[in-house]
């Protein structure tokens, strides 16, 4: 749950509105696309009729789905059809001026059932770091309401790690994010909505092959909280 902040931080950010008093909920599912090419080792080598090295690439596109299934061959398990990650920060990150965190703040990853119920913590295998610090963002907080509607930007890192099948990934790259805060009800809870959208450029290897690519990564996080 998010801390309510005191009135006089409140009012400094206001006279200097470096970052977004919220944003980025606690937790969000994750969908994501990753795609690249990796060196395919029986073709390079020596043409017969001539002097030519030959080489060629092999194509790679995984989903969510194909990340799930990689996870459960790691832990010699099949989840249930429906299974979808969710990324938790496992707080509510501070972004108001003066209350800067770490640099990289990392996340963890859960595999869940269809009905949001944690099966794996597969952090081991799909790890994401967000750097919050560097967050820049557009828009507008209503500090008399607590509202907020921002468009936020920050950078970001993702790592893929599957040993049984030769994948090591590591890709950087940054975040926009479509955040709303509502302002509170008669019991006081306030609906929050955010959208963010990861593109990072990634290399290492598939099939301990060299491999380059990049992913698209689409957290939300949809849900109703209460400073009381």
């Amino acid at each position: 749950m998010k801390r309510k902040l005191p009135l006089l931080p409140l009012l400094s950010a206001a006279m200097l509105p470096a970052m977004p008093v919220q944003a980025t909920p606690e937790k969000m599912e994750a969908t994501c696309t990753v795609t690249g090419q990796y060196q395919r080792p029986s073709d390079i080598g020596v043409a017969s009729s001539s002097e030519t090295i030959v080489g060629k690439l092999s194509t790679v596109a995984l989903t969510a789905k194909d990340l799930i299934r990689f996870a459960g061959d790691e832990n010699e398990t099949t989840y249930p059809a429906g299974s979808e990650l969710l990324v938790d920060l496992g707080y509510f990150k501070p972004t108001l001026l003066g209350t800067k965190g770490s640099s990289s703040t990392k996340a963890r990853v859960w595999i869940v059932d269809k009905d949001g119920f944690p099966l794996e913590d597969v952090t081991e295998f799909i790890c994401v770091s967000f750097d919050f610090d560097s967050l820049i963002y557009a828009g507008q907080i209503d500090l008399a309401t607590d509202a907020e509607n921002t468009r936020n930007r920050f950078a970001a890192k993702m790592h893929l790690r599957f040993p049984s099948k030769g994948i090591w990934m590591t890709f950087r790259g940054n975040c926009t994010e479509v955040y709303s805060l509502t302002a509170p009800n008669h019991n006081g809870d306030q609906r929050e909505r955010g959208n963010v959208i990861f593109t990072g450029d990634g290399s290492g290897y598939f099939d301990e092959m060299q491999w380059v690519g990049k992913i698209v990564a689409h957290f939300v996080g949809n849900s109703t909280i209460n400073f009381d």
